[in-house]
């Protein structure tokens, strides 16, 4: 953490944005490889933050370990303060995140002319020109509102509709965020969809291209797609969630896991979703957006 902050710090540069001094980081690539070479990358900027922030905290908690390691204070506060002035791309317009600082500037790639047959695009079409339009390969500003998932429902429901009308899914790593999303926006069909097409990719060779191997990272979606899309598994504001978005046509669901030393298992259905303590100490967690107290002795049913 301390290494990487350190990376960010340097990285990136002041600049005056929108009127007021903000730290930008230029000449980048994010996560959709249709989209190179582009100035502050939403999730780029939104990591670089998330990083330079916790490193900081770190070094406040842990402060001998920190010393031996050789960070001074002033060097935290600088990450501090850097991560403050991260600029994060928002249209006021459109009301949502912006992939960069030019995405919205650019035109929408042809979609509705382009042969059915010319996908992947990356197969048909120089990089230079895909380069120059709206069009993306895979998740990118929705990969970072995935890790984050901190983003207001309208919001999120505004940035998946627009983003999903320019991602083409030609990466296999795009399918299962989307499904995951979707999973969070109560679109159930949608989430089943995508699940569907991420769990089956090799078998119906989806991508076209399985003669060259399994897609390793994707059946690693497929996992996340049920975990923490149907599952709703999370882990944020210092407590970890579970909420059922059980596919509709799904009668059951159980998800067995381990949590900080702990054993638990989660049976969702369309009427209850009960939580088992197998193995560990009590622990405190929210089901279904209620605080509970699961015991190995109890069961929690919501």
């Amino acid at each position: 953490m301390i290494e990487t902050a350190r990376f960010w710090q340097d990285f990136g540069n002041w600049s005056q944005i929108n009127g007021k001094r903000q730290f930008g980081f230029y000449d980048v690539t994010g996560p959709d490889e249709y989209t190179a070479i582009v100035n502050n990358n939403y999730y780029t900027n939104r990591l670089a933050k998330f990083n330079l922030q916790r490193a900081a905290e770190l070094v406040t908690e842990f402060a001998d370990q920190a010393t031996v390691l050789g960070v001074k204070a002033d060097e935290a506060d600088q990450w501090h303060q850097t991560a403050d002035s991260v600029y994060l791309p928002y249209s006021e317009e459109r009301q949502i995140n912006e992939q960069d600082d030019s995405a919205f500037q650019k035109p929408v790639w042809p979609f509705e002319t382009t042969p059915k047959q010319n996908y992947p695009l990356l197969l048909h079409y120089h990089p230079l020109n895909i380069y120059r339009y709206q069009v993306n390969k895979q998740a990118d500003t929705l990969l970072a509102d995935y890790l984050f998932m901190d983003l207001p429902h309208a919001q999120l429901k505004r940035e998946y509709a627009y983003y999903e009308a320019i991602t083409t899914h030609d990466s296999s790593l795009s399918r299962s965020i989307f499904s995951v999303l979707a999973a969070q926006l109560n679109d159930t069909k949608k989430a089943t969809d995508y699940f569907m097409d991420t769990a089956q990719m090799d078998l119906v060779d989806l991508q076209g291209n399985a003669s060259d191997g399994l897609h390793v990272a994707n059946l690693g979606g497929s996992w996340l797609s049920i975990a923490t899309g149907f599952g709703g598994i999370q882990f944020k504001d210092q407590c970890l969630h579970i909420d059922n978005h059980l596919p509709t046509a799904w009668p059951a669901l159980t998800i067995r896991f381990c949590y900080r030393g702990r054993l638990l298992a989660v049976r969702y259905t369309h009427e209850s979703t009960d939580v088992a303590l197998i193995k560990g100490e009590p622990v405190e967690l929210m089901v279904n957006g209620k605080r509970q107290q699961i015991t190995t002795a109890e069961r929690s049913s919501h």
